[in-house]
């Protein structure tokens, strides 16, 4: 029995798999922004009355949060340099779609929204962080 909680936990405290899916997540995002027509995503935030910038805010706090998550997940400060990537990222997403595409433009206030995004999503990452540390003793040692 033991054996197999040790085995559990080495498969639960594996960093790999959070890197796939920051890896997908960002190819996903790659294809949505290189995209030459609007699509089924698009159309369907305009659909529910949400505004297309809707769509650049939700992109920076998904990729945020799971740079927050992966390289912060034990030091506050590696979050916030996770949060800033994504930051970064936003600008780099709008210069890609300059320099990639033909029919799409760069527009500085997308990357302005995605990086508020990105910026929205260390409120909950550090919720998380306070969460974690108001643990008792006796909590923590249950893990």
């Amino acid at each position: 029995m033991s054996a197999q909680i040790e085995n559990r936990k080495s498969k639960i405290n594996n960093p790999l798999s959070g890197w796939v899916l920051f890896v997908l997540l960002a190819g996903l995002l790659l294809c949505l922004g290189l995209a030459p027509e609007e699509g089924l995503i698009l159309w369907s935030v305009v659909a529910f009355g949400l505004p297309p910038k809707f769509l650049h805010v939700v992109a920076g706090v998904l990729v945020a949060l799971v740079l927050a998550w992966q390289l912060g997940s034990r030091k506050v400060w590696k979050g916030i340099v996770g949060i800033g990537l994504a930051v970064a990222a936003g600008g780099a997403g709008e210069l890609a779609q300059k320099f990639l595409t033909a029919s799409r433009t760069a527009r500085f206030e997308d990357a302005v929204v995605t990086g508020l995004g990105a910026c929205a999503a260390a409120v909950p990452y550090l919720l998380a962080l306070v969460a974690r540390w108001c643990e008792s003793e006796d909590a923590a040692g249950q893990g």
